[in-house]
């Protein structure tokens, strides 16, 4: 190949990621679309002459996928029951992790083109989203993540997602994306630009609150507090450490958190005061209570098929589990094998210190905090979205950071 021909492919790479970017958070198009997107990004990637960075963790990754194909069609086990229930999923997740290494050559150009393509995927799905569940609170919840029944539901459902809804996994990468959001307004100079960037991290809580989604918002809010703490310590971990056990403590010792939640419930969303009730009770109490309480049991059940076999995985199909509990599902059912994926994961997320200083590393990791929370608190079906939000978005974010500030 040919310079020429060369830089026409890399330019064609650069565009389908962010292609990807907008197609894969946004939710006009098919799934048979986004997985031909993934598909297309991943050949101009070969073509690009760039399959050897990452390839370790590549590598780990399908093997994962490997084991998991034995556990399911050899086995009869495993956490799906056909191929076409993890096409899109694997793929997706096999993308992000082909493509993650390349996108820290790219340049301050290239990364701006994709930056502002998923800004604008960005922007107009939490508009649509705002819309749509002041109109029907339930939307995201319910017809966002695939539970529509009967042809009059499945019929809006359609109408919702060519309007933009978020769809309910998407809706929990929000507070990864409103952290990196946050930090990037920190960094920057301009009071208009900050401005802006403060408005859609607003708009990004509003939307988890109004669509109801609990543990996105909490962590959301625990994160970016955090975030703000550490930029008043100034990057000093022993600082940070101090302010953070410090206004803990005052917190917990005021009766602040209960106290905080109480005031919450005074909102007009019905459901979410419930979720909130159920919290400041279970603290109050000290055991489980109410919906809690049944995401307790749900634990419990994966922990029960944990203990059967924990080196192989002791639940034999994908009902065995809660699907409560993300690491520990894919623990249940595959064992210590799962580390393949959870490894090679985490190795090319860490990848991003190399370009990162002292201080961007620590904001960095606390932007990681919201996935690593709900990695222990949310379910499976998950997974594919927090790749996608870990190795492209955020990775993103942080590059255009750097190429803004000058600071590596």
């Amino acid at each position: 190949m040919n310079n020429k021909d060369s830089a026409f492919s890399h330019k064609l790479f650069v565009l389908f990621i962010a292609a990807i970017a907008f197609i894969q958070f946004t939710s006009f198009l098919p799934n048979e679309v986004r997985l031909l997107s993934l598909l297309i990004v991943c050949f101009f990637c070969i073509i690009d002459r760039r399959i050897t960075q990452g390839s370790k963790n590549v590598g780990m990754l399908l093997f994962f996928f490997a084991i998991s194909f034995f556990y399911v069609f050899l086995l009869g086990r495993g956490h799906f029951n056909e191929l076409r229930n993890i096409a899109l999923p694997y793929t997706m997740m096999f993308t992000c992790m082909f493509i993650a290494p390349h996108i820290l050559r790219l340049n301050s150009k290239e990364i701006n083109i994709i930056y502002y393509t998923f800004g604008i995927g960005l922007l107009i799905t939490l508009i649509a989203t705002v819309v749509i569940v002041r109109i029907n609170p339930n939307a995201v919840r319910t017809l966002g993540f695939g539970n529509a029944e009967g042809e009059a539901e499945n019929a809006l459902a359609s109408f919702y997602s060519r309007a933009g809804l978020i769809t309910y996994s998407m809706a929990h990468i929000l507070p990864t994306i409103a952290c990196a959001l946050t930090v990037q307004a920190i960094e920057l100079q301009k009071k208009y630009k900050k401005i802006v960037l403060g408005i859609i991290v607003l708009l990004t809580l509003y939307v988890m609150y109004s669509a109801t989604i609990t543990t996105a918002l909490l962590v959301s809010v625990l994160s970016i507090l955090l975030i703000f703490t550490y930029d008043m310590a100034k990057g000093n971990t022993r600082r940070f450490v101090v302010l953070s056990v410090t206004a803990v403590v005052l917190v917990l010792a005021t009766g602040g958190l209960t106290r905080l939640l109480t005031e919450a419930l005074q909102g007009s969303n019905n459901a979410i005061n419930e979720k909130f009730q159920d919290i400041i009770t279970s603290i109050e109490s000290g055991s489980a209570t109410g919906q809690l309480e049944g995401r307790e049991d749900h634990w419990q059940l994966t922990f029960d098929a944990i203990s059967k076999d924990p080196f192989f995985g002791g639940a034999s199909g994908p009902t065995d589990t809660g699907r409560h509990i993300l690491f520990f599902d894919y623990w249940a059912w595959y064992g210590f094998f799962c580390l393949l994926l959870f490894v090679s994961w985490w190795r090319e997320v860490k990848s991003l210190k190399r370009i990162l200083n002292k201080e961007m590393w620590g904001k960095y990791l606390l932007c990681l905090l919201p996935v690593i929370m709900m990695v222990f608190s949310k379910g499976p079906h998950f997974l594919p979205a927090y790749f996608f939000v870990t190795l492209l978005v955020l990775r993103v974010c942080f590059m255009k950071t750097v190429f803004t500030k000058g600071i590596r």
